[in-house]
């Protein structure tokens, strides 16, 4: 089975046997798979003629609720979307889809045909962008990010993972080296007491 559509409507049916299992009657729909569905309706025969069901901008994003989202897909020129639950057997009906793997506005008032499934946007915060931002940027400014004077994120991420999963060596005596993750050089010298009490650290998390 696949997403079918009434031209004349502009009712968009998403049939259950499309959904992926999760656990019970809950279910997911991964939306970005789902936009090729709609990309092939969109160029078929039969719907080359009508205006487009969405659109996908790469670079630029959708306010929703006043906040900027990032990649999105937005269900756009009157068109709605029902999940089935014509054909089912009840209790089948009633069952629950989230949406995964884009931000989009399927749940929309005006866009969502409300029946007895429920639906739950994921709807997510870390997409969300500035004015001439992009994904790489933000992730760049967030590894970049002091937490502490002279460690951003990315320097902790590599002390905790020395730390937790090299090779370390000393442990019985005064001096205990732990190297970093690909065992290149010497990422933390403790100085450490009789009761292994760390006096003194050398740290090169760079």
């Amino acid at each position: 089975m696949a997403t079918s559509i009434d031209w004349g409507t502009r009712v968009l049916t998403v049939p259950k046997a499309d959904l992926t299992p999760i656990s019970g009657e809950l279910y997911e729909l991964d939306t970005e798979a789902w936009r090729l569905e709609l990309k092939a309706l969109e160029t078929s025969e039969d719907g080359i003629v009508f205006p487009d069901i969405h659109r996908n901008p790469v670079d630029s994003g959708i306010v929703i609720a006043g906040v900027q989202y990032a990649r999105f897909i937005e269900i756009i020129n009157g068109y709605t979307v029902e999940f089935q639950t014509a054909g089912l057997v009840s209790p089948a009906d009633h069952y629950s889809v989230r949406l995964v793997g884009s931000n989009n506005n399927i749940f929309d008032e005006g866009v969502i045909v409300r029946n007895s499934v429920g639906v739950n946007p994921t709807n997510s915060a870390g997409l969300i962008v500035g004015p001439g931002t992009d994904t790489a940027e933000i992730a760049t400014a967030v590894w970049a990010y002091q937490i502490t004077p002279g460690y951003n994120v990315a320097d902790l991420v590599r002390g905790i993972a020395a730390a937790n999963l090299a090779r370390l060596s000393g442990a019985a005596g005064s001096t205990i080296t732990i190297r970093d993750i690909d065992d290149t050089k010497d990422a933390i010298v403790a100085t450490v007491d009789s009761d292994g009490n760390r006096i003194s650290l050398v740290l090169d998390l760079t």
